[in-house]
């Protein structure tokens, strides 16, 4: 389960890297989120087998990350899965 929470950490923080307009005036604010605030936030997800509807809080204040993960039942490190990404096509 953790390699599945690793790549699906690595993905998220891909996307939002790519979508993020970098702008240098912005400042965060004292209780900005950081990108250590979303990676504690994502260690802490529990995926179970079957599908896992997740939301995590982004770095950005009220902009959130919805997402499905399907776990296959019989995981185990011994009974390994290729990693399938469906992504969908609206941006």
């Amino acid at each position: 389960m953790k390699v599945i929470k690793l790549i699906a950490l690595v993905f998220l923080l891909t996307i939002s890297a790519a979508c993020s307009d970098n702008n240098s005036t912005d400042t965060p604010g004292n209780n900005a989120r950081t990108a250590d605030d979303v990676r504690a936030d994502f260690q802490k997800l529990e995926i179970n087998p079957g599908i896992n509807d997740l939301r995590l809080e982004s770095v950005e204040e009220d902009v959130f990350w919805n997402f499905r993960v399907i776990a296959p039942a019989n995981h185990s490190p011994s009974n390994r899965r290729p990693l399938v990404l469906a992504l969908h096509g609206a941006s």
